[in-house]
């Protein structure tokens, strides 16, 4: 995949989260700058999901050509490298690794995502979160800003070492049930007897603090 180039001046255009293989839907649109880099890309989804930045992540094509890698020390990018120039396969993604790598503060999202060809975000190699962006319309009419705008929040956030998509769903179905035998354990662990499910105005309060 080859990077897009740009002359003209950056512009907000919309971005679409959906977290993947959710029982109940977890969605948001968020408006970004074109040039937003991956780097901040990753910062936007933790917050958008209540996750805590605590495992590693990638960001992928849907046809899994492409990967911009990233972790605290870029140890997961530069191990993608070596297995990939040594042709071995990598302990992180148990697969030989032949693609376009990159690191996410050296690429900016309008280098590489298009209109209706989603990225997964993929989040903790254990639970395997997995968040598709779709890149939707430049809006011309949007206030130039560095710092994102959500414009629309659908769902709940995940909940982190719970084992992914279907520990959240049997999360929820206990919480909805008083009487399930592992009710009060999962209460006592979560602090509270509901999952989080985000607001508009909280996320971009949020937001705005990280994006100043």
């Amino acid at each position: 995949m080859e990077r897009i180039t740009y002359d003209k001046e950056i512009a907000m255009l919309t971005l679409n989260f959906e977290l993947l293989d959710a029982v109940n839907p977890s969605t948001r649109e968020v408006l970004v700058p074109e040039n937003f880099s991956f780097a901040k890309l990753h910062t936007l989804t933790q917050l958008l999901y209540g996750m805590q930045d605590s495992h590693l992540h990638l960001f992928k094509s849907t046809d899994d050509v492409v990967q911009v890698f990233a972790t605290f020390d870029k140890e997961g990018y530069d191990e993608a490298i070596y297995y990939q120039e040594s042709a071995a396969t990598s302990n992180l993604l148990e697969k030989p690794i032949d693609k376009t790598i990159w690191y996410e503060d050296e690429l900016s999202i309008d280098e590489v995502i298009v209109p209706s060809q989603p990225f997964v975000y993929v989040y903790d190699f254990n639970d395997d979160w997995e968040i598709a962006i779709t890149r939707g319309a430049i809006d011309e009419n949007a206030k130039k800003t560095d710092s994102p705008v959500v414009l629309k929040t659908v769902g709940s956030d995940i909940i982190e070492s719970i084992g992914g998509p279907v520990g959240l769903a049997h999360l929820q179905a206990v919480l909805d049930d008083p009487s399930n035998e592992e009710y009060d354990d999962y209460v006592a662990w979560l602090h509270d007897t509901e999952i989080n499910v985000p607001t508009t105005w909280g996320l971009n309060n949020m937001i705005q603090q990280f994006f100043k």
